[in-house]
């Protein structure tokens, strides 16, 4: 039998990891337990099982994929209720 994939996590590239990882748990409920790297340039955050990995990039300019192909995501979570996530947001 093959080997099943059992998660993913996402890496998004941020010029500041201290003040996005905050970001991410004020605003959208995620959580993290340490930063790594000094000064720190990567943290892991999450929430309901899910992850998602910052890594600092230290380019002049971070392009999403959004501006690349138009209508497309850097991250994309399917939820059970999108209105209770919606106004808990």
């Amino acid at each position: 039998m093959a080997a099943k994939i059992t998660a993913s996590a996402p890496i998004l590239l941020v010029k500041d990891i201290i003040h996005s990882a905050n970001w991410y748990k004020e605003k959208l409920g995620f959580s993290y337990e340490r930063f790594f790297g000094e000064p720190a340039n990567f943290c892991m955050l999450h929430r309901n099982g899910f992850y998602l990995m910052l890594s600092k990039c230290n380019e002049d300019k971070i392009i999403p994929h959004w501006k690349v192909v138009d209508k497309m995501w850097d991250v994309y979570f399917w939820v059970d209720d999108v209105e209770s996530i919606y106004n808990e947001i």
